[in-house]
């Protein structure tokens, strides 16, 4: 039988289990033609680089999928191994890394090829090519290669319809102890799905319009609901998690998929749809009312700050008002918004520095909180990523990015200090986001006598932080962070 080998290596030292669905997207077309795939997950495998060797065995390839930062040390170590052990054996990268620096992917000795953008018809031709026992790959679109020992990059692939792939083979996945560990933890029967690829914004801070050239594409509304319907049953699910990039892109497909929901009777809820602003904006309450109907119970956004020069800046196309108007909507119609903020942007003017611009973000954040304290609040600090507009403007002021696929693992949101970013300033930023938001968010309900009163005091005061902008004398944090490090716990 026909064999290829996918990996996705871990994301963290301690990663939480999560479904492959990147490999699974990739392996569509060869899964649907009966090609036995060996899908390796590093987030549930400890030993998924022994493994994978033993897998590679009589396989026409190895795909490995990685983003920037922490997947690339796994990612290496398999192909360095793999590589040891079958030394011809094409190894092929894809992924959000090698899609923003194929160039430099490709030139590393353990990476035979990458795939930039979407990949699913490029690795189907790639195999069909090395499978008849051919090498020449020079007519492949969408991808780097080496030729004579110099990296080549072949002509764009054009963005292709979602609609013409088939359905993702989540049985090649080990699906039930990732589900169980979920149930475990609160999360319910949740599995992860993709209905689109790519995002039509312009974000100036965003790799996505260097990886899918600001063009998008939605699944069907009715296919989208038959295979909820069909996962729902499989997998015994009671919620969804949606991955796309941006899922409210097309209004009618929104409605069209909530309304086939509710048609369906599906009993499953759905959570993190990625949406912007300015879309959520222009709902009506009849909108909102379907949003809920059909089981929607929260909605990732990207707010990113509450100063209006930085929402002009990274291109937002929104208002600080607007971000207001949307938490006060989603509350009246029991809907959770996820804010996400980034802080510390390069400087745009000499008024709109970070510590501004992070007073401004904290104004924004309380009043959101104040709307409604279950909204849940995310912070970053900024991390230039390569191919953005902003990336340009942090090279311009003094970033220097590393220059060897190696070096990119360490690229992480935790570690990366831009030039114009006091280590005091990402101190504050980390007291805010570990310590005076969730404080203040706590529900206080499930406690009662001493530590109900310390617990109340701590989001007291977290309040009037985040009230007046003020994070200095922070004995609070102390006390509290003192405790943790005694009992292990927090209040």
């Amino acid at each position: 039988m026909k064999k290829i080998v996918l990996v996705n290596p871990p994301f963290a030292l301690k990663p939480e289990p999560q479904l492959p669905l990147s490999l699974l997207g990739a392996s569509a077309l060869l899964a649907a033609e009966g090609y036995q795939i060996g899908v390796i997950n590093g987030s549930t495998d400890s030993g998924y680089i022994e493994n994978t060797i033993e897998a590679c065995s009589e396989s026409v390839c190895l795909g490995i999928s990685a983003m920037t930062g922490f997947q690339i040390r796994g990612g290496l170590a398999v192909s360095r191994a793999v590589r040891e052990k079958y030394p011809d054996l094409p190894i092929v990268w894809g992924g959000w890394h090698g899609a923003i620096l194929p160039r430099e992917t490709v030139e590393n000795q353990a990476v035979d090829i990458v795939v930039r953008g979407q990949g699913e018809r490029a690795l189907y031709e790639l195999v069909k090519i090395w499978e008849a026992g051919k090498k020449d790959v020079s007519a492949v679109l969408g991808i780097g290669y080496k030729a004579n020992g110099q990296a080549v990059l072949s002509p764009v692939r054009q963005f292709e319809n979602v609609n013409n792939y088939p359905a993702m083979p989540y049985h090649l996945a080990d699906v039930e102890p990732i589900l169980r560990y979920r149930a475990l933890n609160g999360q319910g029967r949740m599995m992860e799905y993709s209905s689109s690829q790519g995002c039509p914004n312009g974000c100036t801070f965003c790799a996505e319009p260097l990886v899918m050239g600001r063009r998008w594409s939605g699944l069907d509304a009715e296919r989208v609901v038959s295979e909820w319907k069909f996962l729902a049953k499989r997998y015994e699910l009671n919620s969804i998690n949606l991955v796309d990039s941006n899922f409210f892109v097309d209004r009618k497909r929104v409605e069209a998929i909530c309304r086939g929901v509710i048609n369906e009777k599906l009993k499953v809820t759905w959570h993190n749809a990625n949406a912007t602003i300015n879309f959520l904006a222009g709902f009506d309450s009849g909108m909102w009312d379907l949003l809920y109907a059909s089981g929607c119970r929260s909605i990732l956004v990207g707010a990113e700050s509450g100063s209006q020069d930085m929402l002009e800046m990274v291109d937002k196309k929104c208002t600080v008002e607007d971000i207001l108007k949307v938490a006060e909507s989603s509350r009246k119609h029991r809907i959770e918004i996820s804010f996400s903020f980034m802080t510390g942007l390069p400087p745009g003017n000499e008024k709109t520095g970070p510590e501004k611009e992070f007073k401004d973000t904290i104004r924004l954040i309380y009043g959101i909180l104040k709307i409604n304290k279950r909204h849940d609040i995310k912070i970053f600090l900024y991390t230039p990523y390569p191919g953005s507009p902003l990336y340009r403007r942090s090279l311009e002021l003094g970033l220097h990015p590393p220059q060897r696929l190696e070096d990119w693992s360490n690229y992480e949101l935790a570690n990366i200090t831009t030039p114009w970013i006091r280590d005091s300033f990402k101190n504050k930023v980390d007291v805010v986001r570990s310590f005076i938001i969730p404080y203040y968010q706590r529900d206080n309900k499930d406690v009662q006598g001493l530590l109900a009163v310390i617990r109340k005091i701590l989001s007291y005061i977290s309040g009037l932080r985040l009230k007046y902008g003020y994070f200095g004398l922070a004995l609070d944090y102390w006390l509290a962070k003192k405790w943790r490090q005694k009992k292990g716990v927090g209040f």
